[in-house]
């Protein structure tokens, strides 16, 4: 069974690799080709070093002819938008690069299979966390349709909550500083891993530094790459996303979070002097992202970070399925009337100009406005009582994985 449920999965996702992207990915793309063939170096993450990396790789017969057609006309470097990334994806080779050049995408996420049949050891766990990965709306948009590589940074995040269960601290902490390294907004999560690990302040103080060095060491390589590149620079954009209170599309500084992810730490400190398990991690780290996307301003791809916690937390609490699929069906919603169809099935441009111009439709009655603030605040509802649910579930032993 699940061997059918991972087939099904990984036919949809290679049916999607090569039928949609965003403007993102293609500006990426061509800053990865500008690198690697003349030397100017404006990537803006370090994910995006590794694809220029395995773009050099796997270099000539696959994709030399196609690259060049594709973005030497758009030399020197200027930004992709309006009638320029509408020809860019109209051109014949766009969708064989898009399929090569996602391809990484496929084998990380098949990683993460990998990692979820590690964690959980009972056959029925195993059966629903294969369901929740291969119908995973958030990784299938944000990786597949947006074309991001949200997908690295998840892996590793799974693989450090697999050295949690086994209570294995080292490791644990310091791939998930490599998650961090990759996607430094999960150094929200990094604080809970220490804390768990932690039984005074020198625990505390290695852990910190262990779980730094990633983020350190990228941030070097970045830093000696080119200007203006390193981690904490390029990430500056997130926190102030994290920082506000603004509508998806309409951001509006203001600082909720500020004041609600301390709570959550304390309430964790609390749990541990109690003794806390790994499901209660889990469920701290879910509460973290829930919150974040409740309450501020978050770009679409961003929504795929939430995977690693849900994967588990949904598997392990099968009480949580019905309204995390309601907060999906919302976040959706959400990301529609505040973004539009860019962020939809205009994804789709490159392979289908049918598609991309279906009609809407249109689920509630009231205008663009008012939609998002009914969608945005049942939004809300429905993550704080997904919250409630996990805070007040009983921590399981780590067998019952």
């Amino acid at each position: 069974m699940p061997v059918l449920i991972i087939f099904i999965g990984t036919t949809i996702r290679i049916i999607l690799l090569p039928l949609a992207a965003h403007g993102d990915t293609w500006s990426a793309l061509r800053g990865e080709y500008y690198w690697i063939n003349f030397g100017i170096f404006r990537l803006n993450q370090f994910p995006e070093v590794l694809q220029a990396v395995y773009l050099r790789l796997i270099d000539a017969p696959i994709l030399q002819s196609a690259l060049p057609s594709l973005f030497d006309t758009f030399f020197p470097i200027q930004g992709l938008g309006g009638d320029v990334q509408t020809k860019l994806v109209a051109n014949p080779m766009a969708m064989r690069v898009l399929f090569f050049y996602k391809l990484p995408y496929l084998l990380f996420d098949m990683g993460c299979v990998f990692v979820l049949f590690k964690i959980f050891t009972q056959k029925r766990n195993r059966i629903i966390a294969a369901l929740l990965w291969a119908l995973n709306p958030l990784v299938l948009h944000s990786v597949y349709m947006w074309g991001r590589y949200e997908i690295f940074s998840i892996l590793f995040v799974l693989v450090a909550f697999y050295y949690a269960k086994e209570n294995k601290a080292f490791w644990s902490v310091l791939l998930f500083g490599l998650a961090v390294a990759f996607r430094m907004p999960f150094i929200l999560v990094l604080p809970l891993l220490i804390i768990y690990f932690s039984d005074n302040w020198k625990d505390g103080l290695k852990y910190t530094v262990l779980g730094l060095l990633p983020l350190f060491m990228v941030n070097q390589l970045m830093s000696f790459l080119g200007p203006d590149t390193s981690v904490y620079y390029k990430s500056v954009g997130f926190f102030n996303f994290f920082a506000s209170t603004g509508l998806v599309g309409d951001f509006a500084p203001v600082g909720i979070n500020y004041l609600v992810y301390p709570v959550i730490i304390c309430l964790f400190l609390n749990e541990k002097r109690k003794g806390i398990g790994f499901v209660k991690l889990v469920y701290f780290a879910f509460t973290i992202f829930l919150t974040t996307f409740s309450f501020s301003y978050f770009h679409p791809q961003y929504a795929a970070w939430l995977t690693p916690f849900l994967l588990i937390a949904v598997t392990l609490n099968r009480k949580l399925i019905i309204p995390s699929i309601i907060s999906l069906i919302l976040l959706y919603l959400l990301i529609n009337y505040g973004l539009g169809e860019t962020t939809g099935l205009g994804l789709f441009l490159p392979s289908s100009a049918i598609i991309s111009h279906l009609p809407k439709f249109e689920v509630l009655p009231f205008d663009n406005q008012m939609n998002t603030t009914v969608v945005y605040n049942l939004f809300i509802i429905v993550n704080m009582y997904l919250i409630v649910m996990m805070y007040k579930d009983k921590d399981r032993k780590n067998s019952e994985v």
